[in-house]
């Protein structure tokens, strides 16, 4: 598809040729100009569905409103997480996840972009954006062009995650009170405990981690990177620390730290795919941690680095308490992460 970049070849019988599609500022397919040159216009209700007397496009493609797939026998348009009854302008299931806990509107969890569908569109399922000029904290585009760094998670069904930034842990355990990076666990909440505690490491690491019946668990690369160095002086990144850098020339000179590793599987100047095991989860910290250290030694948030299906991955844990090492804080924004949680 093409026009404002789609187009279809028409299927309808006796009208074969070149069709084109024109979108409106939601990515709604709004018009169509037909091989014979004439132009046809769909008019939307505010949360989807037709005005009366206006579906030209439906003979034509099964892209709809804000250009998702509808659903023809059932009238539902899916978008890529789940599907939305654009008769009731919501979701027929509720979200996975709260984008935005500040918000109290994230907390309907079948609301269609806050209420807000004439600016608004949700392409993921999760998250509302738009692609126009609001000011603020209202400019969140849809389309994200920041290349990713990391395409595949740190290691396999982590059952905890910590985030960038002034999180109730690190105001609580840092002189800084600020956590440099991301960090991905295993075994926290053991016995359905409601926190983290010693007693919980003890159990899980009671002499039988690392033997057949359980064995080591790896820790990925994630990135197309080449292994920069692997530290004798590992700092507080006990027990072993990998410097990687990214093969993008965007960030070559960015640091990638993976810290608390054991038994370290990679060797300096060795290139690595998101698939590589570097190392695995010791026994003490149970966990990777993750950071970006850029050539003045500063660190910044790794989140918008993460691929799309990463960043579902990190949000999924927002607001659940279960499995989780930290309660949920609030962020407005979970590109620049102010505090806690996203």
């Amino acid at each position: 598809m093409c026009g404002d970049g789609r187009v279809t070849g028409d299927p309808v019988s006796g009208n074969n040729g070149l069709s084109y599609f024109y979108s409106d500022h939601l990515g709604s397919s709004s018009a169509l100009q037909k091989p014979d040159g004439s132009v046809a216009y769909t008019w939307y209700l505010p949360f989807g569905g037709y005005r009366p007397g206006s579906a030209p496009t439906q003979t034509i493609t099964d892209r709809d409103f804000t250009g998702q797939r509808e659903n023809m026998e059932l009238g539902l348009l899916y978008y890529n997480a789940r599907y939305y009854v654009p008769g009731l302008g919501r979701f027929a299931s509720a979200d996975t996840i709260i984008p935005n806990p500040a918000n109290p509107q994230s907390y309907n969890r079948y609301a269609y972009v806050e209420n807000r569908p004439l600016n608004f569109s949700d392409p993921t399922g999760h998250i509302a954006c738009n692609d126009s000029n609001l000011p603020g904290e209202d400019q969140q585009a849809c389309v994200d062009t920041t290349e990713p760094i990391w395409t595949r998670s740190f290691i396999d069904n982590p059952d905890w995650v910590q985030y960038y930034g002034p999180t109730e842990f690190a105001e609580e355990a840092y002189s800084s009170g600020v956590h440099s990076g991301l960090d991905m666990g295993r075994f926290a909440q053991a016995f359905g405990s409601t926190g983290w505690n010693r007693e919980t490491k003890w159990h899980d690491f009671d002499g039988t981690y690392g033997t057949e019946s359980r064995p080591l668990i790896p820790v990925y690369a994630g990135c197309s990177c080449t292994v920069d160095s692997v530290p004798e002086d590992t700092g507080h990144y006990t027990p072993g620390r990998v410097n990687l850098r990214s093969t993008n020339e965007t960030y070559k000179a960015w640091l990638l730290i993976y810290g608390h590793l054991m038994d370290i599987q990679v060797s300096s100047g060795q290139s690595v795919t998101p698939d590589t095991i570097i190392g695995y989860l010791e026994t003490t910290e149970i966990h990777v941690h993750v950071e970006i250290r850029k050539s003045d030694n500063s660190y910044i948030n790794p989140f918008p680095y993460l691929s799309r299906d990463l960043q579902v991955e990190m949000l999924s844990f927002q607001g659940d308490s279960r499995g989780t090492r930290y309660r949920p804080s609030f962020s407005s924004d979970p590109y620049y992460q102010k505090s806690g949680r996203y």
